[in-house]
């Protein structure tokens, strides 16, 4: 263990000391470099819209993240995963469940389980339309960046962004004409089929592009009681969208999708079993979602701004089917034979949820070049989400029934932001959002006879709140190659009712639970050098939040429950990327997070204290990669050598609020390498190289009866690519 955590240490050490390793700045001004051939050697520039508008990132004061679409393309099927271990304290709580893993950033997330559809700190949007968590973490088709936004962002993105947010945006139709066929073949059933065609539809006038996949997945994990694998994946998605421009100023853009994803992945295996990861459920689980939605984007350019109306609209289709007692799991945790506990008739649970979404955002934007930049704007969010739970258990009766919630939410509000210079370099940014929501509950209990208690139990509520976000920045531009910055901001996640009230079969209403909020400082740096060859950005950071959402395990009704907690972070980002040459660049980054919970009284009946480290949050995370396109002409023939090398890393993670265990670190390599003719390439890969099956999540029974949720293992594959253009 010491060996394992020493080399760790050492390998973040040594991430570090290379993104600090930036080449000098001169006085002077200097041309890219060329290597032998005469070509430049430089890296592309970084373009985010952070902002609400498209913007360098080392203009903005900020902590952002840009990863490409291509980079996520090379793990389609543990995509959420895949974007978390390629930016720093950024991570995703994979439960096994699609429509409650969720994101942190920073120490700062639901943490655990989520309490309701929009109970998230981290805002999902997909190409300007917002998301709930039931529709957040689908795998990305066809994206050109993915943005990730460090610290509240609830000025410019409202609700739900107390730690941060991550933006989705696609590939535009913009009238260039392409076509791309993907196609790979691996281990373990692994199955993907993709195709994107963009171009004009009408000269000048109309542009479209369109996409599908459709990939499969066989699972890893064996099946201990009935045979067989868990952890199947498979997926049905497509998008399309179509632009009309009018040639003065206006544009449409009419875009839609679906996705339907079908997994069987166990929320209990037992840690530590000969085998593992070996799963003991008595039928085949599933969580299966299907979402489909749309939105229509105009933006119209007048003499004195740039107008933007955003409508998104989504509706998600939600079943799950889960045994709730792993047999090897409960025979540790309760005793008797894993034969005793493989009833398929008991300890069952089905959950239908469903949910439809509604979003309007209305904005008007400085023009590009203007000495004051400032966005102000209108939005409303609307959620009607329904669930309906039937349960049978053996062992926790405040489980037993029907229970069925409707939840209704809606949010407006009113936002602006300016960036303002001072005196010459210094540029003052502040910004605030005035929001009200307005959530309405009806809940529904019918016992099942497997308990004393009230028979059926009927629950109607409300909860509203207002209250302003905001933040302040100033920034300081050295040169035209280094900015550094200090900022100030004022986060919230909204409170609202628990989509399940375990007290029912008492006859007991439920209480909303309230807004967490908080105060986060950050002050950061961005480089770039003269030459263009190397980039690097920092932060460091302070979070101080209130009424975290943290969910805990109840011994008492063997249930889980609300408890909030105050809790504060610390920590930085450090980044880098450098063109090391004409054909090999490399992409390095480490994070520190220090997440602590504070102010618990002595009397906190499920015994967290103050100290306790905060749940599901990794103290180190780094990534480090290599990209490769080297050219090679035998004879007549020329080609190009592709590949693609990366290390990620996650430390170890604290099990829930009462620290009763931690999930172990980890590390993932992955590799790529083929051939590129022309518009042809072959390659093979290897993901997860070393089979790591890490532990994404745990639940706690006793020390000997602890349920993991796995990570996927290796998979390895060729694929082929065809691209016309």
């Amino acid at each position: 263990m010491i060996r394992n955590r020493l080399s760790s240490t050492v390998s973040l050490a040594a991430l570090a000391a290379l993104l600090v390793a930036a080449p000098s700045a001169s006085a002077q001004q200097r041309r890219p470099q060329q290597d032998k051939a005469g070509e430049t050697i430089a890296l592309d520039e970084v373009t985010v819209t952070a902002r609400k508008v498209e913007e360098l990132a080392k203009d903005v004061p900020m902590s952002v993240t840009a990863v490409t679409g291509a980079d996520l393309a090379n793990t389609v099927a543990d995509a959420p995963n895949s974007l978390t271990r390629q930016v720093p304290n950024l991570h995703y709580s994979n439960i096994g469940d699609p429509t409650q893993s969720n994101f942190s950033i920073r120490g700062m997330g639901a943490l655990l389980r989520p309490l309701n559809s929009i109970d998230s700190t981290v805002g999902v949007t997909y190409d300007g339309v917002p998301t709930s968590l039931m529709g957040a973490g689908i795998q990305p088709l066809d994206i050109r960046d993915v943005e990730v936004l460090r610290g509240p962002q609830g000025t410019l993105y409202g609700r739900g962004t107390l730690a941060g947010a991550i933006n989705y945006i696609s590939n535009e139709p913009d009238g260039t004409y392409e076509v791309l066929g993907r196609a790979e073949i691996g281990s373990h059933g692994y199955r993907l089929g993709e195709m994107t065609v963009g171009g004009t539809l009408v000269p000048d006038r109309v542009f479209g592009r369109a996409s599908l996949r459709f990939s499969n997945f066989g699972g890893d994990i064996r099946n201990g009681i009935i045979g067989g694998r868990d952890g199947d994946q498979k997926l049905s998605a497509g998008k399309g969208a179509v632009r009309f421009t009018n040639g003065a100023g206006t544009t449409i853009t009419i875009g839609g999708f679906y996705n339907n994803e079908k997994t069987n992945i166990p929320q209990f295996v037992l840690r530590g079993m000969a085998g593992f990861p070996v799963s003991g459920t008595d039928i085949r689980q599933k969580a299966d979602r299907e979402i489909a939605g749309g939105h229509v984007t105009i933006v119209h350019d007048f003499d004195f701004a740039r107008f933007t109306s955003v409508s998104g609209y989504q509706h998600v289709d939600a079943v799950n089917l889960a045994d709730s007692t792993d047999s090897f799991l409960y025979s540790r945790f309760l005793g008797g034979t894993p034969a005793f506990w493989a009833n398929p008739l008991q300890d069952k649970g089905r959950l239908h949820q469903r949910e439809n979404v509604f979003s309007q955002e209305l904005r008007l934007n400085s023009h590009e070049g203007s000495a004051i930049k400032w966005v102000a704007g209108l939005s409303y969010f609307r959620s009607d989400y329904a669930i309906e739970r039937n349960m049978k258990s053996s062992f926790s009766p405040l489980a037993n029934g029907d229970f069925n919630t409707d939840i209704a939410t809606n949010t407006f509000g009113a936002f602006g932001e300016a960036s303002v210079p001072i005196v010459d370099k210094l540029t003052l940014t502040t910004g605030l959002r005035l929001a009200h929501d307005d959530q309405r509950m009806k809940g529904r209990y019918v016992a099942n006879g497997s308990m004393p208690g009230v028979p059926f139990f009927n629950q109607s509520d409300s909860y509203d709140d207002t209250y302003l976000t905001g933040r302040a920045s100033l920034s300081y531009a050295w040169t035209e190659k280094l900015m550094t910055y200090a900022s100030i901001s004022r986060g919230h996640s909204s409170g609202g009712f628990e989509i399940f009230n375990t007290n029912a079969p008492l006859g007991r209403a439920e209480k909303p639970f309230e807004a967490a909020t908080s105060w986060s400082y950050e002050a950061g740096v961005k480089y770039s050098s003269l030459d263009g060859r190397f980039d690097a950005s920092g932060a460091v950071f302070f979070n101080d939040v209130k009424n975290g959402p943290t969910f805990n395990y109840n011994p008492a009704t063997a249930t889980f429950a609300f408890m909030p907690y105050d809790y504060q972070t610390k920590g930085f980002e450090l980044e880098g990327r450098a063109a090391l040459t004409d054909w090999l660049k490399l992409r390095a980054g480490v994070g520190y997070t220090h997440a602590r919970i504070v102010n618990v009284p002595l009397t906190d009946a499920a015994g967290v204290r103050s100290g306790n480290v905060v749940p599901n949050i990794p103290d180190w995370t780094g990534n480090l990669s290599l990209d490769a396109r080297y050219p090679v002409t035998l004879g007549r023939f020329s080609a190009r050598l592709i590949g693609r090398a990366e290390y990620q890393y996650v430390s170890s993670r604290a099990s829930d609020p009462v620290n009763n265990t931690r999930l172990k670190s980890y590390s993932i390599i992955n590799l790529t390498a083929g051939v590129e003719k022309d518009n042809v390439s072959v390659y093979g890969f290897a993901r997860n190289l070393l089979d790591k099956r890490y532990e994404a999540f745990a639940s706690y029974l006793t020390p000997q009866a602890i349920g993991v949720v796995v990570g996927q293992g290796r998979t390895i594959g060729v694929g082929m690519t065809v691209k016309l253009n």
